[in-house]
């Protein structure tokens, strides 16, 4: 008795497995979709590839379908009898007209009492945009967008980061000194950055004394803005005697209203041009920087509230320049700082609301 009822329970878990692997024998197993690109400029042919596993020993008819997320009409990609087990790559492509980012659906159905197993449709996401430049930052191999090197010394490595969104041909070239030294054409389209670096094919020039400004422009896609620079000093390995600068305003160690701000200095008659310069004591390093030909220069608004604090110190100092673009004369660096009464610039309009 106790074998019959071991071979009739035997039995029955051999019919069960059979059963199952003859339901499922004839199926379309998975499906999914890649694209070869991750950003796509409108008007660009997108690639798309999907791949469908059949393991059944006929699967009848198999169709596949692709909508391209952007309104478009439903893509038919495949309609036949795959016949045997196989692993189908099938090929679409759709180009893109507007920038945006859309959701890609593949879909498939087969006839008869074909299963398909895992999820169905399936879903990916293709960006479409143009190539959009968010941040250009110079520096030297200090990793600073001001070096000081001896003249004829070679000339420091140079490097321009390059924050940027979408896709594109990026155009741009060197400047040193306000000549194009070097061009760049470089397609961008993984992001979110690119470092480039200056070829030094031709060399940055290190035999002329004094402060030389370097900048990348870029030309494409077009930006209505003002190239940040980085500045390089050549000195000389004699010490010359610098003239004096006396520096008027603020004096030195004022506590000052935050607000608008002049800086004056008495100009030297070996000095065309003044290099004024702004550190902060908290940060340790120049803050900015800007050239003049006059014995005064007044700060803008916009860049001291984005640069400067109220209650933080900070020091300033002025270096004069002749026409050969010599160092003639230098001030001894003054202090000042701003009180803590005055947050905020004249003219602005404060708003407090309830924090809902």
């Amino acid at each position: 008795m106790q074998l019959f009822k071991y071979l009739n329970r035997t039995i029955y878990i051999l019919f069960t497995v059979c059963a199952f692997l003859l339901l499922f024998s004839n199926q379309v197993q998975a499906i999914s979709i890649t694209s070869n690109i991750n950003f796509a400029m409108p008007g660009q042919q997108v690639v798309f590839t999907s791949v469908v596993q059949v393991t059944g020993a006929s699967a009848d008819i198999l169709n596949v379908f692709v909508d391209y997320g952007d309104g478009t009409s439903e893509d038919h990609i495949y309609n036949t009898d795959p016949y045997s087990p196989r692993t189908l790559s099938i090929l679409s492509n759709h180009t893109y007209s507007k920038p945006g980012t859309y959701t890609v659906r593949l879909r498939a159905t087969v006839g008869g009492a074909i299963t398909i197993v895992g999820p169905n449709p399936v879903f990916i996401r293709q960006t479409v945009g143009r190539l959009t430049i968010s941040r250009i930052q110079l520096y030297f191999e200090n990793n600073r967008p001001e070096i000081t090197i001896k003249r004829n010394q070679k000339p420091p490595a140079l490097s321009v980061r390059i924050d940027y969104s979408g896709s594109g041909h990026l155009k741009g070239h060197w400047e040193i000194d306000g000549k194009r030294r070097g061009y760049v054409f470089k397609h961008l389209n993984k992001g979110p950055s690119v470092i480039l670096k200056y070829p030094n094919i031709p060399p940055m020039p290190t035999f002329q004394f004094g402060s030389h400004n370097v900048r990348f422009v870029i030309t494409d896609p077009a930006m209505n803005i003002k190239f940040p620079y980085a500045i390089y000093f050549v000195t000389s390995d004699e010490k010359k005697a610098l003239a004096s600068i006396p520096l008027i305003q603020p004096v030195d160690g004022e506590d000052i209203t935050y607000g608008s701000l002049t800086f004056k200095w008495k100009p030297i008659n070996k000095s065309s041009v003044y290099l004024i310069s702004i550190f902060s004591t908290t940060k340790e390093e120049r803050i900015f920087a800007a050239y003049t030909r006059q014995g005064e220069y007044t700060l803008r608004p916009d860049i001291l509230k984005a640069r400067m604090q109220p209650g933080e110190k900070y020091i300033w100092s002025v270096t004069g320049f002749n026409d050969q673009n010599e160092a003639t004369a230098e001030s001894i660096p003054s202090a000042f700082s701003f009180n803590q009464g005055t947050a905020f610039l004249p003219g602005q309009i404060l708003l407090i609301t309830e924090p809902n």
